[in-house]
């Protein structure tokens, strides 16, 4: 339990064998759900998909707080929902549940880009088996699984006015925060300073001015993820009118 749950752990190293596999497990699990998608559309299994995803998301978020209190670690500055992917997880649980298109924009364009440099490049400071471990893969993991599930199951499409929004509202984010890490201290969203492992963001620049160029590279990766949508749709008008 002291290993799984203990104040700290064993180191993680970036694309060590656990990491390889975690990204591996989760490749899997997407493919299969898309594989698997007209079978996930009968209310049976789509309910219990949507409400097992949501339930099991729900649990890590209490766990990492129980492990936050349990172990003396809870402080405004680390462990209020404020860095975008602990948001998205949680806009990701209400997604599943209700099956919100405004939610669906923001978790498919803010979440998948989020958790996915994530992944790519992990901040994380332990390793297998360590209770972090498993939220952080599975945690981001689920966020990219809903976002796909509510795409490839439930048939939900973004559209342009999507990207637009997503900008809007992580902008309106980033005003909430800024002041919230000035006051605490803290480094959500990475908008005070950069984290302290190997990130996409050494690419950027320096503080502030990578902040600036996030803005970029976030439209940037909003008009890529839009973009096999986009070629779809028209592909869909052409064929429509040749006959």
């Amino acid at each position: 339990m002291e290993t799984f749950f203990g104040h700290y752990g064993n180191p993680f190293e970036m694309y060590s064998l656990q990491h390889r596999v975690a990204l591996l497990v989760i490749i899997l699990i997407l493919g299969t759900v898309i594989w698997f998608r007209v079978h996930l559309r009968k209310p049976g299994w789509n309910r219990k998909f949507r409400y097992g995803l949501a339930l099991l998301m729900l649990l890590l978020h209490i766990g990492l707080h129980f492990w936050y209190i349990s172990t003396g670690n809870w402080t405004p500055e680390q462990s209020l929902p404020l860095q975008l992917c602990t948001l998205t997880l949680l806009l990701s649980i209400l997604l599943l549940l209700f099956r919100n298109f405004y939610l669906y924009e923001f978790v498919f364009f803010a979440g998948t880009i989020g958790a996915l440099q994530a992944l790519i490049t992990p901040v994380l400071d332990v390793a297998f088996p360590h209770f972090w471990y498993f939220y952080f893969f599975v945690g981001h993991g689920g966020i990219v699984l809903t976002a796909i599930f509510m795409t490839a199951v439930e048939g939900f499409r973004p559209t342009w006015t999507s990207v637009g929004r997503t900008m809007l509202w992580l902008n309106v984010l980033m005003v909430v925060v800024i002041p919230v890490n000035s006051y605490t201290g803290a480094n959500y969203m990475f908008l005070a300073r950069k984290p302290a492992t190997a990130s996409l963001l050494d690419f950027l620049g320096p503080w502030p001015w990578y902040i600036l160029s996030l803005e970029v590279v976030a439209f940037v990766l909003c008009l890529l993820l839009y973009l096999p949508f986009l070629l779809f749709e028209r592909w869909e008008q052409k064929g429509k009118s040749t006959y």
